[in-house]
This record gives structure tokens, sequence and C-alpha cells, in this order.
């Protein structure tokens, strides 16, 4: 079995490790992830394995460190599998293969920090080197390339929308149209849609030459159809997109995340008491998504519990408060935000989503303000915080500001 006792060999244990650990991540279990990944890492240290598989092992580390909101954490591990790659003595198409493998993962990286160029760079270069590979060694490299096609779309999506690609994302979009226009941001939005439809089609055809029921290849026709019902410009388009996800999801974690998407859809329509809904469904089945660690894997010997996907969570918090601020209830708005601030596992997303719902707060009913335990959080006095900046800003501002005042009485 996969989860099973640990084995005297380093390299054995670290290529199983580095598997529990990627199937982890896949479910949705990142602390459980975490901990393996990182044996997977400690133990290659130890053996004699190849630059090129210690890389690998570095970089799906930084993927990690993203989803979990560790940037600097993220760029780290990137660049360590970088230098890692460097020792290599494999032959230079090798080299070129194995390298575009890491550049492209790490594409996400640095879209996550807003470096849409590098991002778009590192996945042009992907495609072309995988096309070399697969001319020069007479392999298959379709799925990689559909792969990385997919993550150059999404780097033209949220350049389009000059959004980083890390959550939370916003809860309130104005997707910018997609007739021909000199405006850079739509053009980008048409490209990236335009590309989404083709992969879409690509992992859907029968002579793709890809195996449409592979868990491969259905996790990247589930991310492409949530990343095109994001930025799609019809939200019943974008609902329809979702739905799809959510229908041909295979695991509680996947069935979250899709019905995340669909809650922003029903968000985008004024559907707002059926986005709260889907956001009921969506933590019910991330709680769920949790639960696996001890229905099915198990607890190892001294590993702590399991708190899934923390920026989802995060997600489905915000998203839930602009519903409420959409309909009126701005109490419950307020105590939503409240109770994710509160949530220390969520420090690393609490300037995302209190961004996120000055968003949306800003052109609502300012009533939220009179809520008392979200102006003690903030520190708000008065009508709430009082600078010419835009609500999203000022908000963060705010909570910098009681954050370092918090530490400093720590200190004291």
């Amino acid at each position: 079995a996969l989860w099973t006792t640990s084995i005297d060999d380093d390299l054995v244990e670290g290529r199983l490790s580095f598997q529990r650990g990627d199937v982890a991540l896949q479910l949705g279990l990142f602390d459980t992830s975490e901990r393996e990944l990182d044996r997977a890492v400690r133990a290659l240290d130890r053996s004699e394995a190849l630059p090129q598989e210690r890389a690998r092992f570095l970089a799906r580390r930084g993927t990690l460190a993203r989803l979990r909101g560790d940037l600097q954490g993220s760029s780290d591990y990137f660049r360590a599998a970088a230098a890692a790659l460097a020792q290599s003595e494999a032959d230079p198409v090798d080299a070129a293969f194995t390298s575009a493998r890491i550049d492209d993962e790490g594409s996400y990286a640095a879209l996550a920090k807003g470096d849409f160029e590098s991002a778009i760079v590192a996945s042009t270069t992907a495609i072309a080197a995988y096309r070399d590979y697969q001319k020069r060694r007479d392999v298959d490299a379709t799925f990689r390339i559909a792969r990385a096609s997919l993550r150059l779309a999404v780097a033209y999506a949220f350049r389009g929308l000059a959004v980083p690609y890390r959550r939370p994302l916003p809860a309130t979009l104005v997707v910018p149209g997609h007739a021909p226009r000199a405006d850079l941001r739509g053009l980008d939005i048409k490209h990236a849609d335009e590309e989404l439809a083709a992969v879409m089609a690509q992992l859907t055809s029968p002579g793709s030459g890809l195996v449409s029921g592979s868990s491969a290849v259905r996790g990247l026709l589930r991310e492409a159809r949530l990343v095109s019902s994001y930025i799609a410009h019809d939200p019943q388009h974008a609902l329809e997109l979702a739905e799809r996800a959510a229908h041909d999801a295979r695991f509680d974690y996947q069935r979250a995340e899709s019905h995340t998407g669909r809650a922003h859809a029903l968000l985008r329509l004024g559907r707002h008491e059926a986005a709260l809904e889907a956001l009921d469904t969506a933590a019910e089945l991330l709680a769920k998504a949790r639960d696996v660690v001890t229905r099915v894997i198990g607890v190892r010997d001294g590993d702590l519990g399991e708190s899934g996907d923390l920026g989802l969570v995060a997600q489905v918090a915000i998203y839930r408060a602009a519903a409420q601020l959409a309909v009126a209830d701005q109490a419950n708005a307020a105590e939503t935000l409240c109770v994710a601030l509160e949530d220390e596992g969520l420090a690393r997303f609490h300037e995302g989503l209190l961004r996120t719902f000055g968003e949306v707060a800003e052109t609502v009913s300012p009533a939220w303000r009179r809520h008392r335990r979200l102006r003690a959080l903030l520190g708000m006095n008065g009508t709430g915080p009082s600078t010419p900046a835009r609500l999203p800003d000022a908000l963060v501002a705010a909570w910098r500001s009681r954050s370092s005042e918090r530490r400093e009485g720590d200190v004291g």
C-alpha cells in the first residue's frame, strides 16, 4: 500500500513519501502533503538520487507552498529546484526537457505574485521544449503540451483581469468584452478564452491521443472549465461550465472547488441565495475531504491533524460575505469576515480577504461598519478608516497597523 511503514532505504522511502505527498495534494490534504513532501526531500538529501529527481520533489513542494499562501517559500523552493538541476550532467536535450518541467510548474508561482510576463515566458518556453523533446526522442508529450497550454491561457486570463492568480480571488469582476479592441486587457481575455476552449476541446476529443478517462486528464479539464467559468463574459455560460466541472468531479475536494466556482457564477447572475447554498455545499464537502485522513489514509504516528486547503476555505468565506452584502445582510457579512480574520490558520489569506471584502463593500450600504467586533479587530474609530485610499486598501492598511500594534504589545 502507498501508506505503508518506513523502508530502510532513503531513495525508496523518498519516492514513496513523494507519491503520498502528491496524492494528498490532489485530495486537498495540505498538512499531510507537507509532511510527506518534506520527508521526501529529506530522504533524497540523504540518498544518491539524481539532481533531476530532487528538483522535481522541490518543485512540487514549491507548488504546495504557493497553494498554502506562502509565496516567498514557493519561490525559494523553485530556486532550489533550479539549483539542483544545475548540478545535472544529463544530455542537453534531456536537461532542457527537465528544466521545462520545472519552469512549467513554476509558472503558477510567478502568476500568484502577479508576475504575468514571467509566467507567460515560462509556459511558452516549456511548450517549445516539450515539442522539441517529442520530436527528438520520439515520445508522446501531448499531455504536457496541453497542460502548459492551459497554464499559458491562465496567465493571459489573469493578466487581462490584472489579478494575481491566488486565493482568495475577487468575488466581483468586470470582465472585459471579447470584441476586438485596442484595450490590451480585452485582448488578453479574448485570447485566454479562445485558448481555454481549444484545450477543453482537445481534452474531450477521442482523437487527441489523450486517455480521456485518466485522472490527470479529468483534472486538467476540470481546471480549464473552472478558469473559463471565472473569466466568462456571459455569467450564464460561466454557470454552465462550473456545473460541468461539479458534475464530473470524482472526489470531495474536487467537488468543493467546483461548487465554489458555481457560487461565483451565481453571484454574477445575482442569484445570491443559490450562491449561499452552493457555498454551504462546498463547506460540507471540504469537511468530508479532510476526513479522508482518518477514514482512508489513517493518521501516522507523530502526525498532527489535517486542516485541508485553507486557501479554498478563505475563498468560500469571502464569497459568502459577498453574497451577504449583496442581500443587505450587513451584520452577517461582517461576522463572516470576523470569523475568518480570527482564524490564525488563515493568516496568510487575511489581507486578501480584507481586500476582496472591501471591493464589494464599497459598492453597498456602509452599515457593516457598525459591527463592533469587526471595528475592534481593525481598530476602527468613528465611521471607519479615514484615508483618501479606496476601501480595499484602507482595510488592509488598518489590518497591518492593528497587527503591528498587537505584535508590539506581545513584545512589551
